[in-house]
């Protein structure tokens, strides 16, 4: 996560999965992506923590690209 705070500017801290909640108030948020936005991915079983990611670009509507760090 050092990674997407770095990439985005967004300053949250925790497990991935409580970033979303976390941003209310803080940063906007929204369902449509933007480069230099952080997506905010659920836990679950493979994924315990959740995961956040980067959008590095936007291609069409329903198709991003992303950079991620592990």
């Amino acid at each position: 996560m050092p990674f997407a705070r770095v990439a985005s500017g967004v300053q949250i801290y925790g497990d991935a999965w409580t970033w979303w909640s976390q941003a209310a108030g803080r940063y906007a948020r929204g369902n449509r992506p933007r480069v230099g936005a952080v997506i905010a991915f659920a836990r679950q079983q493979r994924l315990p923590l959740g995961h956040v990611a980067v959008i590095s670009r936007v291609v069409e509507d329903r198709v991003a690209m992303i950079t991620h760090a592990n």
